[in-house]
């Protein structure tokens, strides 16, 4: 725990220092009070969280990405240089965000504005860690760290809230174990990870985000805003532990020495998981 809470809040040198600071990731930021973010994935967390935080109001939050955009050999894009490139996803990254933000917001109306950091003016004073994400052809599958040329809004938004760590909610369907395509036959990966309900935007992004309300649940939420807080975020970590992982059945194991099935509790098999229950 201590090197977690050294890696979130660059400060924590001694037992006792860590030990105060896990107190402060379980509190509330002060209104206009900020924290910079950069996690590695843990055991208990499968993602990395890199970003900027700053509350701006009694229920209002905003997180502050810093992407670098490059281009991959399969881009065929207009822009011929980085500058060029940059410039262009993060206009529309800024434009995705503000287009969607008022669905970002959970069921205890807490809201999320993501923004994309651009130096001092962007009104975070500390620089979030990079995030860099390639830009690859077209047809590729998106992921936070690579998006196809032609990405839509709606995905932009997903694979951005995975910076802040949140994992997929959606069933696994076209990927096998192996990296082949289910249609030829293979059992689908990942099918240890906890479905959750169908307005979450990290089950279905077109669903949670057009829908004029409600596309996080305070799961979400609490995993952004209490940045390395177990207590806090107990259920939602106990739940997303083996979404990247592959049941034995479905990796065709002989010997099932390790089985992510067996080990995920009985609540996150309810897609209301998400939620913070007392």
């Amino acid at each position: 725990m201590k090197k977690l809470i050294t890696t979130i809040l660059l400060s924590a040198t001694t037992l006792a220092t860590a030990q105060t600071m896990v107190r402060r990731l379980c509190e509330d930021l002060p209104i206009n009070g900020s924290v910079r973010v950069d996690a590695f994935a843990s055991p208990s967390n499968p993602l990395t969280q890199k970003y900027g935080l700053r509350r701006t109001g009694e229920r209002e939050y905003e997180v502050y990405v810093n992407v670098d955009f490059s281009a991959t050999s399969s881009y065929t894009g207009p822009h011929s240089t980085k500058e060029q490139l940059n410039r262009h996803y993060k206009n529309f990254m800024r434009e995705c965000f503000q287009s969607t933000e008022d669905e970002l917001v959970d069921e205890f109306q807490r809201k999320i504005k993501l923004k994309v950091y651009d130096g001092p003016s962007s009104g975070f004073t500390e620089a979030p860690p990079v995030v860099r994400i390639s830009v690859v052809g077209h047809g590729a599958r998106a992921n936070a760290a690579a998006y196809p040329q032609t990405i839509d809004c709606l995905t932009v938004v997903h694979e951005v809230l995975h910076i802040t760590g949140l994992s997929d909610e959606y069933q696994e369907t076209a990927v096998t174990y192996w990296g082949g395509d289910t249609r030829e036959g293979g059992a689908a990966a990942y099918d240890c990870r906890p479905i959750g309900p169908r307005d979450s935007v990290m089950r279905d992004q077109w669903t949670g985000l057009t829908r004029n309300g409600q596309g996080l649940y305070s799961g979400h939420a609490n995993m952004i805003i209490y940045p390395g807080c177990r207590q806090n975020n107990q259920r939602y970590l106990s739940c997303i532990k083996y979404s990247y992982r592959t049941s034995a059945a479905n990796r065709n194991s002989v010997i099932p020495w390790f089985d992510c099935a067996t080990r995920v509790p009985d609540y996150c098999r309810s897609e209301d998981w998400v939620r913070i229950v007392p």
